[in-house]
C-alpha cells in the first residue's frame, strides 16, 4: 500500500510538471488581487498566476493536515474512553460471575454435552458418556418407563 501511495504521488508531480511546462506563458501572467470590504481596501502586489496556484495548493494541504491531526487526537480520546469502559464492564462481569458462583472455562457435571440423548418414538433413553450416572438421568429413565407402562 505504501508503494502505491508513493507511485501515485510521483505520477501527480509528473503531471503537474507537464502542466507547468506546457502552460508557462499563461501561468506567468501577472495577477493583481483586490478586496474592497466596506471602507477597507486591500490590493496585492502583482504576482504570477502560478504562485497563486501553488500557494492555494499548499494552504489546502496545511488545512487538511490540521483537520486530520485534530481528528486523530479526537479519535484517540474516544478510543481511550471506550477502552476504559470495556475494562470496567469486564471487571463487572468477572465480579458478577464470582458472586453468582459460576465458574469460567469448566463445564458443570450435568451439562448436556456429558450425556448422549437417543430418542425413539415413544421412548427416551439417556446414557452417560463418561460413565457417570446422575440423578437427572435416573429421573428421566423412570419417567420413560412410566410412560411405557401406561401404553
Amino acid at each position: 500500500m505504501r508503494v502505491l501511495k508513493v507511485l501515485l504521488l510521483i505520477l501527480f508531480f509528473f503531471f503537474c510538471m507537464i502542466f507547468f511546462v506546457q502552460n508557462t506563458a499563461i501561468l506567468s501572467t501577472p495577477l493583481l488581487l483586490k478586496m474592497d470590504v466596506f471602507s477597507l481596501s486591500f490590493t496585492s502586489p502583482e504576482v504570477p498566476f502560478y504562485v497563486v496556484l501553488l500557494l492555494s495548493f499548499v494552504v489546502g494541504g496545511v488545512f487538511s493536515l490540521c483537520y486530520f491531526v485534530l481528528e486523530k487526537v479526537r479519535m484517540a480520546g474516544v478510543i481511550k474512553t471506550q477502552a476504559a469502559r470495556v475494562a470496567s464492564l469486564e471487571k463487572e462481569l468477572a465480579a458478577s460471575k464470582s458472586y453468582s458462583g459460576l465458574s469460567t472455562g469448566t463445564a458443570s457435571p450435568y451439562s448436556p454435552a456429558t450425556y448422549e440423548t437417543t430418542s425413539t418414538p415413544g421412548q427416551e433413553s439417556f446414557e452417560a458418556t463418561s460413565g457417570e450416572v446422575s440423578e437427572a438421568s435416573d429421573d428421566a429413565a423412570e419417567s420413560s418407563r412410566d410412560k411405557a407402562e401406561e401404553k
